[in-house]
């Protein structure tokens, strides 16, 4: 009796730390990358912010884990090159792990910069133009509807 009573205690206990997981604890795993840094960031209005860092393993796994929980709202993974690989939407459960397949690193590898080309001083010679006087409206106007607006304006 008393071992099923401390079986059914220790259950309890473990269901009720499980239950109240405070913090957070986001495993990553990014393939193209091994032994770098990554970064967790967050959007604050139009500013961009870090939440938090990891060094990914040979493996490519790391972990984002803080004692207090993270702020519900959408945070995105920045690569060692600081771009933003990709985004995700946190909330309440703050426990969860992510391997996104990513397409080839582009941005491990930069490509060339390109050639610069000399600024020209001078102006390009463009084609100028005498603006044509236009024809007073009164004359594309029928005589008739010339008589009507001459006779409206002469009565008020």
């Amino acid at each position: 009796m008393n071992k099923i009573l401390l079986s059914l205690t220790t259950c309890l206990c473990l269901l009720n730390a499980a239950h109240s997981q405070n913090g957070y604890d986001i495993r990553v795993t990014l393939k193209p990358y091994k032994n770098s840094k990554i970064y967790l960031g967050y959007y604050y209005g139009k500013v961009k912010a870090v939440a938090d860092s990891t060094v990914l393993d040979e493996n490519s796994t790391g972990h984002f884990s803080g004692k207090e929980k993270l702020t519900g709202g959408v945070y995105f993974i920045v690569s060692p090159s600081k771009t933003i690989l990709f985004e995700l939407l946190l909330d309440s459960q703050q426990h969860f792990s992510v391997a996104p397949t990513l397409p080839a690193c582009p941005a491990a590898f930069p490509l060339p910069a390109p050639p610069i080309t000399p600024y020209s001083t001078s102006t390009p010679s463009l084609p100028i133009r005498k603006a044509r006087r236009s024809s007073p409206v009164r004359k594309s106007w029928p005589p008739s509807t010339i008589k009507r607006i001459r006779s409206a304006s002469e009565t008020r």
